[in-house]
């Protein structure tokens, strides 16, 4: 799977005060593009402080793309912090 993240802003936020992200994936397999339809749906179902929220789910067959519109939570991406050393108890109470 190749996939990018990208911060956006909703067309209806003119203050730009609401950032989100979206995950643009580039499939030629279907079942890599199931998993990515199974990925947004089970975020769609969890309500967690420390699970980012899916807002909703586009594709454009013609490109072989998904875009899975989520929460922007900014700061640097989990392996990054445990290749830093963190424990995972230390990334746990960052979740928190």
């Amino acid at each position: 799977m190749h996939s990018s993240v990208y911060k956006c802003f909703s067309i209806n936020d003119a203050l730009k005060e609401n950032p989100l992200a979206v995950k643009v994936s580039l499939e030629d397999d279907e079942e890599k593009k199931i998993a990515h339809r199974n990925e947004y749906e089970l975020m769609a179902k969890i309500n967690h402080p420390g699970i980012v929220s899916s807002k909703a789910i586009f594709e454009n067959p013609l490109a072989g793309e998904i875009h899975i519109v989520m929460e922007l939570v900014e700061g640097e991406d989990l392996s990054k912090q445990i290749s830093k050393g963190f424990s995972l108890s230390e990334i746990r109470s960052l979740l928190r």
